[in-house]
């Protein structure tokens, strides 16, 4: 009868221990589902205040020379980043600007000084890469 007591114990004593390490299993994996679903928030955080920056300017059609600048300079400053997520191409008038000069912006206002007096306006598209979700593209044109 002793033996049986001791055997019957000991059997309990498994299944608490099988209970407590299935309980640990389950908040293990919770726990790592919520932390990949933070990362991802923050992911696709990084992503929108990347992209805010140029959708600001997305679809406005009455732009002016000096919009066209910051719009050249921020796309031209993330090129020049050793952090930058992706490479961004700039098309102002249908000449496509992909290299890296420093200044663009100013040779844009001083090759376009007249754009400044007469306030000539320009419409803005910005195209997201599908794959990164990321701006890709940024299309300048004179209205």
């Amino acid at each position: 009868m002793e033996n049986a007591a001791k055997a019957l114990l000991i059997s309990a004593g498994v299944l608490i221990a099988i209970l407590v390490m299935s309980l640990f299993s389950y908040i293990v994996t919770q726990m790592s589902e919520d932390t990949a679903s933070i990362a991802e928030i923050a992911q696709k955080s990084k992503i929108s205040k990347f992209n805010q920056q140029f959708l600001n300017f997305d679809d406005k059609h009455n732009l002016t020379i000096q919009d066209v600048a910051t719009i050249v300079n921020l796309a031209l400053d993330n090129n020049e980043s050793k952090k930058r997520p992706i490479y961004i191409t700039v098309k102002v008038n249908n000449e496509t600007w992909t290299d890296t000069y420093k200044n663009k912006s100013d040779k844009i206002l001083e090759e376009n000084v007249q754009n400044i007096i007469d306030q000539v306006t320009y419409s803005c598209t910005v195209n997201i890469d599908t794959s990164t979700l990321y701006v890709k593209e940024v299309i300048i044109t004179k209205n």
